[in-house]
């Protein structure tokens, strides 16, 4: 067993920045008495993941394209990235994913059930109702929305009509702004479960989830008059067909394609996809508190997959995710 190491170590998309440190840790292998071998490529490790099928016995590469991009910058053409990264990975075939994400692993997670390959994949629409439903439990408990209002948000919320609940919600935050787009520590306090739980964190991620809502409830003829408002739900437009054409891109590889209640949007999301299997676990990176039952959610989720010889272990990472990560980013498995 090696360690497959890129050309440097590097951060970011957009301008693949050295990270001297990180790059002479590589040497540390040797010296603590395992192989590492150093690739001419240029890639970041969340965003390769080689898979076997266990009905084939195909090994199969799934890739950003931002590792490809990378690799062009070099003086490789895409095609010659490609192939590069086939031998390299001692890979069948490679199949290059978009965007989404910043890594693909926080877009997906593989796993071999039953002899086919699944791949988990994150269900924003299921995530973000039940944000929604925690959110609106902890304001009608501290008061922020009446009995009466929460019980008409949460009925609209049931029934689809999205901006009804946005409505019924957005009021009630309007009146604590102590300015534009400005809320009190107060505030964000409502939405804390106890000490370690970041009230300021689960709030932004339940005021975007609001704003989900909204860009699902509006189309390419109704957006926002205000030039930037029109572009941040553009934004998100984009990334759903991005993520659309991600499953179908896994869906026509011969993956099964099951969606996880989980939300990937970097430092704001809560994703359950971005863990680690073994053979008889699932080590589930879990958020806890305010949203501890889409902790619950999540597992139900993956357990209803795996069968009964798999177990899921939650991890929680809530302060790493706030950061952008989550388990598979902090982690790395080898076999024994």
């Amino acid at each position: 067993v090696v360690t497959l190491v890129p050309r440097y170590a590097s951060r970011r998309s957009d301008g693949s920045v050295f990270i001297p440190n990180e790059s002479f840790l590589m040497g540390g292998f040797a010296a603590a008495g395992h192989d590492a071998v150093q690739s001419p490529l240029l890639f970041q490790g969340g965003n390769t993941m080689a898979v076997r099928d266990p009905a084939t016995g195909e090994r199969i590469l799934l890739i950003g394209e931002a590792e490809v991009y990378r690799n062009t910058s070099l003086g490789l053409s895409a095609p010659e990235a490609i192939e590069a990264f086939r031998v390299e990975f001692g890979v069948d075939r490679v199949v290059v994913l978009p965007a989404v994400s910043f890594h693909i692993d926080f877009e997906l997670t593989v796993r071999a059930i039953s002899g086919r390959l699944v791949a988990f994949v994150n269900d924003s629409p299921a995530a973000v109702r039940i944000i929604l439903e925690c959110g609106l439990r902890a304001l009608e408990q501290h008061e922020v929305v009446s009995e009466t209002d929460a019980r008409a948000a949460r009925e609209h919320l049931a029934g689809g009509r999205n901006i009804e609940f946005i409505n019924a919600v957005a009021g009630a935050l309007r009146a604590r702004t102590v300015g534009q787009g400005r809320y009190p520590l107060s505030l964000a306090g409502v939405f804390s479960a106890g000490s370690a739980d970041s009230g300021v964190g689960s709030f932004q991620r339940f005021l975007l989830a609001i704003d989900l809502l909204a860009s699902w409830s509006v189309d390419r003829a109704s957006l926002p008059a205000e030039r930037h408002a029109a572009a941040y739900v553009r934004s998100f437009h984009r990334r759903d067909a991005g993520r659309a054409r991600l499953y179908k891109m896994l869906s026509d590889a011969g993956f099964k394609v099951v969606g996880v209640p989980s939300l990937s949007e970097g430092e704001n999301g809560i994703n359950y996809i971005n863990g680690v299997h073994d053979r008889t676990r699932y080590l589930m990176p879990a958020y806890g508190g305010l949203y501890a039952p889409l902790d619950q959610a999540a597992e139900r989720a993956f357990l209803g997959a795996f069968g009964a010889d798999v177990r899921v272990v939650p991890v929680m990472c809530a302060e790493t995710q706030q950061r952008g990560g989550a388990v598979h980013c902090a982690v790395s498995v080898y076999p024994r």
